[in-house]
């Protein structure tokens, strides 16, 4: 179950974006009590909305990417490279990586944040992070964290 997508440097998104499926705690949105995300809650309904031109649609492609990205990374040649969707309107955005973090729960449990950024056709750095629920708070383990300077993987380098 995806609990949260984020996104910045995307094409014609420069600066970060967050869906989040996640309740704000306030009551404002109604929720599916369950034992999930920060406050426990997930809604049961997200909508995306905004006025023409303003990014609902490059949201959804950058989800769409990195779905693409994780399902087929196995059929993925190492020395292909991959395709720079970087924000291009400005110099600074062009030379800095695009980043993708999902947060999402599998069937089986847990919590998970899973992350990359990509600069120049290659992984930058990748991280995924396990999340464990205590009874005030919620505490990250990484279970890797990889950067393209520290790496031997070819795809990386």
């Amino acid at each position: 179950m995806l609990l949260s997508f984020k996104v910045a440097n995307y094409r014609s998104l420069r600066d970060e974006q967050l869906l989040s499926i996640l309740s704000s705690g306030d009551g404002s949105r109604p929720a599916i009590p369950d034992g999930i995300g920060q406050d426990g809650q997930v809604t049961p309904v997200a909508v995306l909305y905004g006025a023409n031109a303003s990014g609902t649609t490059t949201v959804i492609k950058a989800l769409l990417y990195v779905r693409e990205l994780v399902t087929q990374s196995a059929d993925r040649r190492v020395a292909q490279p991959l395709p720079d969707n970087g924000f291009m309107l400005d110099k600074d955005s062009a030379s800095r990586p695009t980043e993708y973090e999902v947060r999402f729960m599998p069937e089986v449990g847990g919590e998970y944040l899973y992350g990359f950024s990509i600069c120049q056709g290659k992984v930058h750095e990748e991280h995924r992070d396990e999340g464990v629920h205590g009874q005030q708070r919620t505490r990250k383990r990484h279970m890797f964290v990889r950067a393209e300077a520290e790496s031997d993987h070819p795809q990386i380098n």
